[in-house]
């Protein structure tokens, strides 16, 4: 059994007018583990059982908007970066917070508890050049590297064990000249349900969603969530939910609302689908989704043998 987390960048509940694109239409894969359109005014909470759907405050008691160096590492910690740091911050962790990315991160209390982990996405050569040089890693590629946990590079694309972050390696290919092939999304969703037969628990981040609420352009997020929810559609098909559960969270709003280039106040959606879904049923704020990962691997997770 294992708990696949997509923890889905930028990506808030807003109200249901023409700057949201979350409201102009129907997205199938989201909705399918919603079980609500993802807007304010028809999105519904929901617990029962394999499935938990509720709205995550994302403020984390601080005034100001949220930034994702603060509020992924709440996320992924289970501690209040920001209010430990008396404001938010990103894109990138701060120095002082930087050590919740470490063991009390998910990873790190996942990995001292046995527990294998794997994070799917894949980068390419460039990206380790750059980060390198400017000591600038991402709250989840520090997590990561404090943890033991092996960054995925282009080999792991070629050999099926990692995705790209825009899903279908077309990006690769036509804006950094990696011979790449395109694939779909249920190529892409095999390759999550064959990574959660060997480990307990995986992460794949989606951050296009976030970029496209900066960008104020809805052509680019319609896109960006035309893309994760075509993702989650064939997931909803290929992955063995008496088996498997599907955790969905982001760490701000931005996208629901394209009339500003800023980050957003709004919640955002948790969804739990799957075997244990109820041990998010009492999550409502960010550092509280850590801790219901750590509760649900206790249960239904497979120890690596020591």
């Amino acid at each position: 059994m294992a708990l696949i987390f997509n923890f889905i960048d930028g990506l808030g509940i807003g109200p249901g007018a023409g700057y949201n694109p979350l409201s102009q239409r129907t997205w199938e894969g989201l909705e399918f583990f919603s079980g609500s359109p993802l807007y304010k005014e028809r999105f519904e909470e929901r617990v029962k059982n394999g499935q938990v759907v509720k709205s995550a405050d994302a403020r984390l008691e601080v005034e100001g908007l949220p930034q994702s160096g603060t509020g992924q590492t709440s996320l992924f910690s289970g501690h209040n970066a920001a209010k430990y740091l008396g404001r938010h911050h990103g894109p990138f962790p701060h120095s002082k917070i930087k050590p919740f990315l470490g063991e009390p991160s998910m990873f790190g209390q996942a990995r001292k508890q046995g527990y294998r982990c794997h994070f799917m996405n894949a980068y390419p050569d460039r990206f380790f050049e750059m980060a390198e040089k400017r000591n600038r890693w991402s709250c989840t590629t520090k997590m990561c590297i404090e943890n033991g946990i092996r960054l995925n590079r282009e080999e792991d694309v070629w050999n099926d064990r990692a995705i790209t972050a825009e899903i279908y390696q077309d990006v690769w290919r036509k804006r950094l000249g990696i011979d790449l092939p395109d694939i779909d999304e249920y190529r892409a969703a095999q390759r999550l349900s064959a990574a959660a037969a060997e480990h307990d628990f995986l992460l794949y981040e989606y951050y296009l969603t976030d970029k496209a609420g900066h960008a104020m352009d809805p052509v680019e997020a319609a896109e960006a969530l035309n893309r994760i929810d075509r993702l989650l559609q064939a997931v909803a098909g290929v992955i063995d939910f008496q088996q498997h559960l599907l955790l969905i969270c982001s760490d701000h709003g931005n996208v629901e609302d394209l009339s500003g280039k800023t980050h957003t106040l709004n919640p955002v959606p948790l969804m739990a689908y799957g075997i244990g879904a109820d041990e998010f049923k009492s999550v409502n704020t960010l550092t509280e989704v850590t801790p219901a990962i750590i509760n649900w691997l206790s249960r239904y997770g497979n120890r690596a043998p020591s």
